[in-house]
This record gives C-alpha cells, sequence and structure tokens, in this order.
C-alpha cells in the first residue's frame, strides 16, 4: 500500500514527537473553532480485545455516512487533518481495493477507516506505554480539552457532526472517556473466547513472519500503538502480561489475556 517515497515520510512524521505537536500546533491555529462543537454529540467508540470483530463494526456504522473517522487519506500527519487535507487536495491518492495486512479478507483503500486517533494519545496521552506492557493513566484536563479540540477537528475535516473511534487501547481510558464526552456511545463485541484465542496467536504468527523480512511494518505499528500482536506485542497491564506463566507463542495465553480483559469490562 505504501512505496518508498510514502514509507520515508511516515517515518519522518509519525516517529517525531517535536513534529507531531508542531502539526497539531498548526492545525488548531488554522482550523480550530470556538466553542467546541461536539462536547454535546454522540459520538461512538467501539472498544474490546483485538480480533474482536471490532474493525467489521466500525466498517458498517462508517457506512452509514452518519460520522466522521480518520482514514488512511490521513496519514501520516493524523494530527492535521485538515492542513494535510488542503496540502493533497490536488494530488488525490488512489488504490485499487486491497487485503489489509492480517489476510482477514477485509478490504481497504484510503478512504478505509482506521484505528489511528492513538498517535494522539501516545503524543498526548501521558506515560502509559511501557517497555512491556500498556498501562492505565489518568487523563489530564490538558489532555481532554486536546481531544476535545482534535475530535472537532476531524469532524470539519469531514464536515459531520458525529465522530467514529474504533481504537482498542480506549480500554486503558475507559473511565475517563464519558468525562470527555458525556453523550458517548461505547461498543465493546464480545467474540466467543476460544476462537478469538487462537485468532489473536495465528496474528501473532503471522506478523512475527512479517516482521522478519519487513521492518516497516514492524515501525508503522509501534508508531500507531498497534501492540496487540506480533513481534512488539505489550498487552494491557491487567492483562497476561509479565509474570504470567504462559507466554504469546501459546494457546493459553491469549485465552488468559481474553478473561482477563472482559473481565474489567464487565
Amino acid at each position: 500500500m505504501y512505496d518508498f517515497p510514502s514509507r520515508v515520510l511516515h517515518r519522518l512524521a509519525l516517529s517525531n514527537t517535536a513534529i507531531l505537536e508542531t502539526s497539531f500546533d498548526v492545525e488548531r491555529k488554522l482550523f480550530a473553532e470556538r466553542p467546541i462543537k461536539s462536547i454535546q454529540a454522540k459520538h461512538v467508540f467501539v472498544s474490546g480485545l483485538a480480533r474482536s470483530g471490532t474493525t467489521m463494526l466500525m466498517q458498517a456504522l462508517y457506512d452509514s455516512r452518519e460520522f466522521s473517522a480518520l482514514t488512511y487519506r490521513d496519514m501520516p500527519f493524523v494530527l492535521a487533518p485538515n492542513t494535510w487535507a488542503k496540502v493533497t487536495g490536488r494530488s488525490r491518492r488512489h488504490i485499487d481495493d486491497v487485503e489489509r495486512a492480517h489476510g482477514d479478507g477485509i478490504q481497504i483503500d484510503f478512504d478505509s477507516p482506521e484505528a489511528l486517533e492513538e498517535v494522539f494519545w501516545r503524543v498526548f496521552g501521558g506515560d502509559y506505554i511501557r517497555e512491556d506492557r500498556l498501562a492505565s493513566v489518568r487523563l489530564t484536563d490538558e489532555s481532554i480539552a486536546a481531544f476535545r479540540v482534535y475530535v472537532d477537528l476531524i469532524n470539519r475535516r469531514y464536515n459531520k457532526r458525529r465522530y467514529l473511534s474504533k481504537n482498542n487501547n480506549n480500554v486503558l481510558r475507559l473511565a475517563g472517556l464519558p468525562s470527555i464526552f458525556p453523550n458517548a456511545i461505547i461498543l465493546v463485541p464480545f467474540r466467543d473466547p476460544l476462537r478469538q484465542a487462537r485468532s489473536l496467536l495465528t496474528q501473532h504468527h503471522r506478523f512475527i513472519d512479517r516482521n522478519r523480512y519487513d521492518r516497516f511494518v514492524r515501525r508503522y505499528m509501534t508508531w500507531l500503538v498497534h501492540h496487540e500482536f506480533g513481534s512488539d506485542h505489550r498487552p494491557f497491564e491487567w492483562g497476561a502480561a509479565v509474570g504470567t506463566k504462559y507466554v504469546p507463542t501459546e494457546l493459553e495465553y491469549w485465552l488468559a489475556q481474553w478473561v482477563s480483559v472482559y473481565r474489567f469490562w464487565v
């Protein structure tokens, strides 16, 4: 999906926190409005353990055309969607639908919605990315205010009033989401635990193999804080984390992860 020049641009834009912060500052100065319009809107946040059907649910909701959502067309300057749209407006890229890297039959193109908002939380969401896990942190007033502005900017980019998020890492900040958008709807799909665990194990091996010959894929997933599986896997802190007797190459590990994560939800 990305040629060599695109990969270089992604590395420059996504690996550098200073560039990300600057792009968001520019975006706010050029496009942010006051007061914020989206606080009371019924935004939808889809979240859960990976391989539970969150992507299919997001795509079904997005097809209603009721929502804005970040898409691959917003990459790599995902913190400046309006600015980047202005820059690239006369050179719209196009590709035919391709199967995503998971090999699960889901087709994507540049206009497909994707879980890209985690880049915002990586920059503004506190110290939650650890070497061996993803930890829960309390959202600060500053990060809450900035995220409200960010959602408004995405809505402006796509001329919508409601925002659609599919972000499995939002389990880390579940308690804080209602304080950001009190009328938001949170959807958590459940899947048969054994089938989901087998799917996670399959993807773990798949991405480990791919990481061996394509270093960009590993870096790309790390930039987006997609640590669900693969060679840079980092579990949620209450999941099957450090100290467990299981390892990610065993089915039991993913079953333990399923139990821990969904026990947290209920």
